[in-house]
């Protein structure tokens, strides 16, 4: 049987795993988007989720008890999670809100950054272009300077 001591020890590591599985619910509940899905999306994001999150959790079962299922593992989970929502939640869900917030603007930053670039170089080769590869047969001087077309036979 084994000792008090680490009877305790695999006990706080199925807190600490629950404490785990509420930072990772809460960074998915972040993630722009997936909280207004709905219909079949809302499921694909929540089956990721559970993918994700269920080898986190049996690795920690596993190396925190050694896969030995007592009474005290979903309780320490479960503690562990509302642990973790009572304490550091509401401040990692706001971390992350702004962790997205400011990745998002960073990106639009980068996108414009990119579009003024981007664009005048796509004119210019536009223009470039255009004047060096020309089409066969097309119009070779502009259509006002064109000769007037012979007349029908």
């Amino acid at each position: 049987m084994p000792s008090l001591e680490l009877e305790l020890s695999m006990f706080l590591a199925m807190v600490l795993t629950g404490a785990g599985a509420g930072v990772i619910f809460d960074f998915y509940g972040a993630i722009p988007g997936v909280s207004r899905a709905r219909g079949w999306r809302r499921h694909l994001y929540d089956l990721f989720l559970w993918i994700f999150l269920a080898p986190v959790v049996l690795v920690g079962f596993v190396l925190g008890n050694w896969g030995d299922l007592r009474f005290y593992v979903p309780l320490g989970l479960v503690l562990g999670l509302v642990f973790y929502e009572l304490t550091a939640g509401p401040l990692m869900r706001r971390a992350f809100q702004g962790m997205f917030f400011v990745i998002g603007k960073v990106l639009s930053w980068l996108g414009k950054a990119l579009g003024l670039v981007v664009l005048p170089a796509r004119a210019a080769w536009k223009a470039i272009a255009g004047r060096i590869f020309r089409r066969k047969g097309g119009p070779t001087v502009p259509p006002g300077d064109a000769p007037p077309a012979p007349p029908p036979s």
